[in-house]
Parts: C-alpha cells; structure tokens; sequence
C-alpha cells in the first residue's frame, strides 16, 4: 500500500460492559505513525492540531496516543521459531487435477517411471524431506485432490491405506498407490466440497 496515504485512528477506553467511551481520533499515515514512533513522540488528543504530523482531531478530550516503538521490531522470521523449539505437524496434499497431464502420457509431471523419479516424486522427496526433520513423530497424512478416484469426483481423498504414513518413503508409497486404483485426472477443485 501506499505508506502516505491517510488513516484515521479513532481512540475509545474499552470498558467491560461495552459502553466504550470514545477519547478522540485523528488522521496520520503509516509514515507519519513510524516518524512519530522513531522519535517517540505521542500524538495529542485535542480539539485542533496535533503536534506531531500536523494531523487533525475531529473530536475528544484531552489526553495522548503514543505510538509502539515495537512496531519497529523486526519481526521473527521462520528459523526463529524453529530454533526456539517450534514443531510442525506435516500434512501433505498432492494436485490430481488434469493441468498436470494424463500420467500414461510421457510429458505428464506424474508420469511413474522405474527408472527415475517424476516432478511430483522429486517435489515430495525435496520438501518433505526438509520439514519431517521438524515434525517430531514422523508420520504424515497425505491427501489428494482434483481426480475422479475410486469411480467417483473427489476434491479431498486419502491417498494410501492409513490416514498417516510414516517418513518420506511412506508419502512416496501413498502417492503412488493412488495409481494403482482406476484415477481420473478432473478439470477443478473445489474445497469447499
């Protein structure tokens, strides 16, 4: 977005039983909220002009805004919070859908091969790999999407014979078992199905 364009900010005192009483509010930008920030200086709440950004108060009472200086802070990244302990509970799905070709074909991304590995093999071997070292039971479930399986459209299907598998082998196994059945590759998803 665009960080000069105008916000307004209204101000209430929260009250437990929902009659919250408006203090004031004003108009600003996310520019002028990180320059106020920066150097620490709150925004006044009174009828007229504010100190900081000139912003105008439409109405309310004495009193100030400041704003969080740890708006500032970064921001945890993903490796933070794994290397605070955080464990993650992979779920694989797997795209059936017709875009990626029929697998009989050669030019398919599923097109199963004794010699090597497909697009979907590699892509499944490549990320599950990394993230089941985070998961701490190893087991998987593994669902697919967008095929006509086991003779009828399916948006949402188990692939394999548990609802969990075990390491990347086990999601590898999954996926393939599904051709094995009768699988028709289906034109859309829909998830809310």
């Amino acid at each position: 977005g665009d960080p000069k364009r105008p916000i307004k900010i209204s101000i209430h005192d929260r009250s437990k039983s929902g009659n919250h009483i408006f203090m004031g509010s004003f108009e600003t930008s996310v520019n002028g909220l990180l320059q106020a920030a920066m150097k620490r200086e709150p925004y006044v709440l009174e009828k007229g002009k504010i100190e900081v950004t000139g912003a105008i108060v439409n109405w309310g009472r004495t009193g100030v805004a400041e704003t969080i200086p740890d708006a500032l802070v970064e921001k945890p990244t993903f490796v933070d919070y794994l290397s605070s302990g955080l464990e993650l509970n992979v779920s694989v799905a797997i795209d059936f859908t017709s875009f990626n070709g029929d697998p009989k074909l050669p030019t398919s991304l599923h097109r199963l091969s004794s010699d090597s590995f497909n697009e979907y093999e590699k892509a499944i071997t490549s990320v599950v790999s990394v993230l089941a070292n985070y998961d701490s039971d190893q087991k998987f479930p593994v669902f697919g999407f967008g095929a006509r399986y086991e003779g009828k459209l399916q948006h949402c299907f188990q692939c394999g014979l548990t609802p969990e598998v075990e390491g990347v082998e086990g999601v590898l196994d999954a996926y393939r078992s599904v051709f094995k059945q009768t699988v028709t590759m289906s034109n859309q998803t829909y998830f809310i199905d």
